[in-house]
């Protein structure tokens, strides 16, 4: 299937460094369009505007939703740029379906025993939130990668460092800061994880329990990969 066709979009540099030009009309409906944040497109267009190779700060705030390293992606993925005058955007786009995006659930629940692909599909199926949640972890057990539970925080919405009317969402934090101190254990998210840990610590909110349930939720995941594939964390 053809991609549709994207809007025709042209920074204003002039706002690079406005704070409310994150919230232009023409730039939020653009971002959307691309998958990106409109903070992350600035940040991208400030870079290259200023000849920075640093990568785009406000681009890291959760994990790329594409990165092999991180996730499991059914499907076939290729990365798609393009120049908006002088300045160059990209993403990455689905291009193939994965086969089991075909089956039954059935016949996924059988494979999702050694397939974590198999699993996310299944997930990412599941109209309830706590049910799609047990087939992340399995997810994350056969693969080794801690990519789907964030996946599985930002698709369902039960967490991230999210603001309402400048304030934090607490329980939403704190679910986000549990995904990332698991994900620390693996290897990944530690710079994440220290950032919602200083935004949960000024507003206030005791970390011990959810440290408690980070820690519950990575022997969870060590025994059921364990069980499943007999096998280490490797990072």
């Amino acid at each position: 299937m053809p991609e549709e066709e994207e809007p025709e979009f042209q920074f204003d540099t002039s706002r690079l460094y406005d704070a409310s030009y994150e919230t232009d009309p023409g730039l939020v409906a653009f971002s959307k369009s691309i998958g990106r944040t409109p903070a992350c497109l600035v940040d991208i267009v400030k870079r290259q505007v200023e000849g920075s190779s640093e990568p785009p700060a406000r681009c890291r705030s959760e994990a790329e939703p594409h990165s092999d390293e991180l996730f499991v992606n059914p499907g076939t993925y290729e990365s798609v740029c393009r120049f908006l005058g002088t300045y160059e955007v990209c993403r990455v786009v689905k291009v193939a379906d994965h086969p089991y995006e075909q089956y039954s659930v059935a016949e996924l629940r059988s494979l999702a025993e050694t397939s974590p692909e198999a699993a996310v599909i299944l997930a990412r199926r599941s109209p309830d939130a706590s049910e799609a949640e047990i087939y992340y972890e399995r997810a994350v057990a056969l693969s080794g990668k801690p990519g789907p539970l964030m996946e599985w925080m930002s698709r369902r919405s039960v967490g991230g460092m999210v603001h309402v009317g400048g304030v934090l969402d607490v329980d939403k934090a704190k679910l986000g800061y549990e995904i990332y101190l698991t994900a620390s254990r693996l290897g990944h998210g530690a710079d994440i994880a220290a950032k919602y840990e200083q935004a949960l610590v000024e507003a206030g909110v005791d970390l011990s329990p959810v440290q408690l349930r980070a820690g519950e939720r990575f022997e969870r995941l060590t025994d059921l990969r364990q069980a499943l594939v007999a096998r280490d964390w490797e990072h």
